[in-house]
């Protein structure tokens, strides 16, 4: 019956290990996973303002071949200036993110196209196709700001769990001190009584020597008063009063 409570314990001890543990796993994965989104979204937004820095660098040569077009120098430096310093500050961007992805940058090109076309239809489509990259900037940074705040969160619920886990593995590690006694004093228990129980097998005199040792201190009163002497040695043999006689030695009566 100890052996099945102590079992039980024990049971219930790991069963109780395994949630704290399963949380903190839990945890952890949702970090991972939030960390992941959050990374990826990330790249998304960079790869897409590389396409940007792309295409205003099409429109900026764009505007150069135009200008360098127009006859009138005060005009044409006047046109060259600024796109010239819009050059310099894009060029700076571009150095500061990778290359856009080439489909990216196929579609910017395209769109840079579309909109300098001279036909209102074409421009039209470059328009459309302008806000439909603007929307999905947007979307990708709605996501992100969404990713961030949860990612955030997961961090503080990790920080939480490990905070709590802590707290109970020093609760644990006391417990376990104390089921460590337990069990040690249960099994001394059990060792002391199987031992009493041997005794008496092994060593049957343990057990009789007080007895033996009373009932000499009696005869030896009785000596006193009766004369006994002969029908002692009348039943007695010699290992009889051997024994006697170092009983007696050991309880200083002889």
């Amino acid at each position: 019956m100890k052996i099945k409570a102590l079992l039980a314990s024990i049971l219930i001890f790991s069963v109780s290990c395994v949630s704290p543990w399963s949380q903190w796993q839990r945890a952890e994965n949702s970090v991972k996973e939030n960390k992941d989104n959050t990374q990826n979204l990330k790249d998304a937004e960079v790869e897409a303002a590389a396409a940007y820095a792309h295409g205003t660098d099409k429109a900026i040569e764009k505007a150069q071949q135009a200008a360098a077009a127009i006859s009138d120098e005060k005009e044409k430096k006047s046109v060259q200036d600024p796109l010239n310093v819009a050059e310099k500050m894009n060029d700076r961007t571009q150095l500061s993110l990778p290359p856009p992805p080439i489909d990216d940058a196929l579609d910017m090109e395209q769109i840079i196209e579309d909109l300098l076309s001279e036909n209102e239809e074409t421009r039209k489509e470059g328009r459309e196709a302008l806000s439909e990259k603007d929307r999905e900037l947007s979307s990708i940074q709605s996501q992100l700001e969404s990713s961030e705040g949860k990612l955030q969160d997961a961090e503080n619920r990790l920080l939480a769990i490990g905070r709590e886990n802590s707290r109970l593995a020093q609760k644990w590690d006391d417990l376990v001190g104390w089921v460590y006694w337990l069990v040690g004093i249960v099994i001394f228990l059990v060792v002391l009584n199987v031992v009493v129980k041997l005794i008496p097998i092994f060593f049957p005199m343990w057990g009789s020597t007080g007895t033996l040792s009373r009932m000499i201190r009696g005869v030896e009163a009785v000596r006193q008063d009766h004369k006994i002497d002969d029908i002692l040695r009348q039943n007695l043999d010699d290992r009889d009063r051997y024994e006697i006689d170092r009983i007696k030695r050991r309880i200083g009566i002889k």
